[in-house]
């Protein structure tokens, strides 16, 4: 993605009164329940807050929800919470909440990612690229991580 991307809007919705402009990933999570609006008008959790630590409602994180996680050998299709929070220009911290209950936080800066959270005791290579358009795959070591373009955009 080079960083002068702009993702082009394509989805109309109306909830509580308010438009939302969706992308097509964006609207393709929001209608399986990935994702729904929080009270700011971004794309936030469809869970609660007890099932989510990132609920946007809170007002620390921009949006919140579950991306696919994994590590090497394991099944890729489990799911892991997720906050965000966004600032201008794509830059973004994507905090995640592993299978092991640890929290991991990747960054990206202008809609790339480009590394993670060192302060752990685990560290790996990192390493990302960007697979189905919009879906950034991040690789911590043996973890991996697929985040779209969405959560960092906003959707």
């Amino acid at each position: 993605m080079h960083k002068n991307f702009k993702m082009k809007p394509i989805i109309f919705l109306k909830k509580n009164g308010a438009f939302l402009v969706l992308t097509l990933t964006a609207a393709i999570l929001f209608a399986c329940g990935s994702m729904s609006t929080g009270s700011s008008g971004t794309s936030g959790s469809s869970t609660t807050s007890k099932s989510n630590p990132y609920d946007p409602s809170g007002g620390v994180y921009t949006a919140s929800g579950t991306i696919k996680c994994w590590n090497t050998g394991q099944n890729p299709n489990n799911q892991c919470p997720f906050g965000v929070i966004r600032r201008a220009g794509g830059d973004a911290d994507v905090y995640v909440k592993r299978p092991d209950g640890s929290e991991r936080v990747i960054y990206f800066q202008n809609g790339k990612a480009v590394g993670y959270d060192r302060s752990g005791g685990d560290h790996g290579e990192f390493n990302a690229s960007v697979g189905g358009g919009d879906t950034w795959l991040i690789m911590i070591g043996n973890e991996r991580y697929e985040i779209v373009e969405a959560i960092v955009y906003g959707g």
